[in-house]
């Protein structure tokens, strides 16, 4: 194979790849974004459930419990509630967005490796 030949070829190859993984570094990049987002989030609500459940404690620890206290025991009991149910959403969005990740990370690997095999096919 002449050089101009094989130099037509690697563009090519090369062409069609960047073609192939372009998209996939883009979602790949928006996932990474994403998943950084939900973390804070999950942190966030991490704090807000420790600070009620550091309010519970102390309402429950004082003698004795007065209807004001029970009222505000049965709000926190609320709020914990959402925010439990609010974390268990975002873990499981996290747990999504991880797998995608995985998926478009394959993908990439894939595309290197044909690009690798075809580029080869090419030399001989």
């Amino acid at each position: 194979m002449d050089s101009q030949a094989y130099q037509d070829g690697w563009n090519r190859l090369h062409a069609e790849f960047d073609d192939i993984v372009e998209p996939l570094r883009k979602q790949k990049d928006e996932l990474i974004t994403q998943l950084s987002q939900l973390s804070g989030t999950i942190s966030e609500m991490d704090r807000l459930a420790s600070a009620a459940e550091r309010q519970r404690s102390a309402i429950l620890f004082r003698r004795p419990v007065t209807r004001e206290g029970r009222f505000q025991l049965h709000c926190l009991q609320e709020d914990m509630t959402v925010i439990n149910s609010s974390l268990r959403d975002l873990q499981r969005s996290k747990e999504i967005a991880e797998g995608e990740l995985r998926e478009v990370e394959a993908e990439i690997t894939a595309a290197r490796t044909r690009l690798a095999r075809e580029l080869s096919k090419l030399r001989d």
